[in-house]
C-alpha cells in the first residue's frame, strides 16, 4: 500500500477501499492481520418488522415481503423480532470477544420489538 493511501486511512479520511477509525485497528490492516480485528462497534438488529413505509430504505421490498406474510397469516409479528435470550446470547459473546458499542439498528424499527429496551439495558450493564 502507498504512502497516499496509508496517509488516508491514518487520518481517518474516507477512500475507495475502506474507512479505518481505531489506533489498533489501523495497525493491523497495515500488517495485513485482517483475521485478527474485532470490530469495536457492531449492529444489532432486534426487528426485521417496520410500520414506516420511507421511499429511500435499503430494506423495503423486504418490508413489504414481511408485511405480506404478516398479513395473509404465513408468519407472526413476533417471527421477525428477536427474542431476549438471543440478544443476551449475542451480546455475551460480543462482549466476550472485546467489541465495545453496539448500534441498535436493522432492517425494521428496533423499538417494535418490546424486548430492545431489555436488551439495552443488559447490553449496558457489561
Amino acid at each position: 500500500m502507498d504512502d497516499f493511501w496509508l496517509r488516508r486511512l491514518r487520518f481517518h479520511q474516507n477512500t475507495q477501499c475502506f474507512r479505518v477509525c481505531h489506533e489498533s485497528v489501523f495497525e493491523k490492516v497495515c500488517q495485513g492481520c485482517f483475521a485478527d480485528i474485532i470490530p469495536p462497534t457492531v449492529q444489532l438488529a432486534p426487528s426485521a418488522v417496520c410500520d414506516y413505509n420511507c421511499p429511500t430504505c435499503s430494506y423495503g421490498k423486504h418490508k413489504d415481503e414481511i408485511r405480506e406474510a404478516i398479513k395473509n397469516g404465513t408468519s407472526k409479528r413476533e417471527d421477525f423480532l428477536m427474542s431476549f435470550e438471543d440478544m443476551k446470547y449475542y451480546i455475551d459473546q460480543l462482549y466476550a470477544a472485546g467489541v465495545k458499542a453496539i448500534t441498535w439498528t436493522g432492517g425494521g424499527e428496533p423499538l417494535l420489538n418490546p424486548n430492545t429496551i431489555k436488551g439495552l439495558r443488559y447490553a449496558k450493564s457489561k
